[in-house]
């Protein structure tokens, strides 16, 4: 989910509308998506913004045991995939100098050393029986 797949009414948030790439996934995929397009401001994880995300996300629909353990690397694979994909858009397919520098998507956030850190502030990933 990217802000242009949001949909606002009088300033709140009423709908998704993403059909861009519909695929039958894993959604870890695009919580992932959402935490580096809503969650990091340059370089800055902004961790309460995350937090807020995900709690808001696991209330319609918890996280496996297997999601939560998997998120920070599903982060990291998502900012990867984004800056080859950007790398080949805008730099060879459709050369725009002023979009070149979005092929460095993954390090302009520093993925490369970026954690999720102390996950017990996040909302408990599932159901505890």
């Amino acid at each position: 989910m990217t802000l242009s797949n949001c949909l606002f009414y009088e300033g709140q948030l009423v709908a998704l509308p993403d059909w861009e790439e519909v695929t039958l996934g894993a959604s870890l995929m695009d919580i992932a998506m959402s935490i580096l397009m809503f969650c990091f401001v340059g370089g800055t994880f902004l961790r309460n913004t995350c937090i807020q995300l995900l709690k808001g996300y696991t209330t319609i629909r918890p996280l496996t045991e297997e999601e939560y353990t998997q998120l920070e690397g599903a982060v990291k694979y998502v900012g990867l995939t984004i800056s080859t994909y950007l790398l080949l858009q805008f730099t060879l397919h459709h050369p725009d100098d002023q979009l070149k520098s979005l092929q460095e998507f993954y390090w302009l956030r520093q993925l490369d050393m970026w954690t999720l850190g102390q996950m017990k502030d996040f909302p408990t990933p599932f159901p505890h029986e």
